[in-house]
């Protein structure tokens, strides 16, 4: 039998061992860091055993001292590259956890302002657009329906005012036609009589207006 795939981890099982390893690594590092001060004074020992051996002119005790120092400092190094090692991997496991929060975040947005639209799609909104403007306008045509006048318009009583207007002026054209058939009716003395009481009122206006004048000056 064939070896099963492993399936996936779950993202919170994935961060859960990413923290893991991150607390992993430092741990290592902080024994590490121990250790590199350790070497470190012994180094430092090596060194001034070997400064007091040339003092006292023992140069070959001086020399495996030396090469004791050597040693350390070998292994001083290497101590120091494994910890700059383990602090690079700490930086990407950081990275990767930050990463994950973020995917997560972003996903679990998305979702959340899906749901807020409730399903909203384009043309849902362009189909409810075009409903409101068929509404407004056929409100509009309402609005211009109930605003008209319910009785007969003016003009229906254009043609009837002409008509009274030219059976006034009939009349008083009937009218003038009498008086002035009338006046040609009176005997001719009656006619004289009446056209000097007319000069006679004309001339009274006159002269009142002449002495208005006067006395205005």
């Amino acid at each position: 039998m064939g070896n099963k795939s492993s399936s996936p981890q779950s993202p919170r099982k994935s961060q859960s061992s990413t923290q893991q390893q991150i607390a992993k690594l430092q741990e290592v590092n902080s024994m590490l860091e121990k250790r590199d001060k350790l070497l470190d004074k012994r180094i430092e020992q090596e060194t001034d055993k070997a400064r007091q051996l040339l003092r006292e002119g023992k140069k070959p005790q001086a020399a495996l001292c030396l090469k004791r120092k050597k040693t350390l400092d070998v292994q001083r190094k290497r101590i120091q590259a494994s910890m700059v090692n383990n602090e690079e991997m700490i930086a990407k496991f950081e990275e990767a956890a930050l990463n994950v929060e973020v995917f997560q975040a972003q996903k679990s947005g998305a979702k959340n302002l899906k749901k807020a639209y409730g399903g909203i799609k384009p043309e849902d909104i362009d189909e409810q657009i075009a409903d409101i403007q068929e509404t407004m306008a056929d409100a509009e045509d309402i609005s211009n329906a109930l605003a008209q006048p319910l009785g007969m318009e003016d003009d229906d009583f254009e043609d009837d005012l002409l008509a009274l207007e030219e059976e006034m002026a009939t009349e008083d054209m009937k009218d003038l036609d009498n008086v002035k058939i009338g006046k040609s009716e009176l005997p001719a003395g009656k006619e004289e009589v009446a056209n000097e009481e007319e000069a006679t009122a004309e001339s009274d206006d006159e002269l009142a207006a002449l002495e208005k004048e006067m006395i205005a000056s």
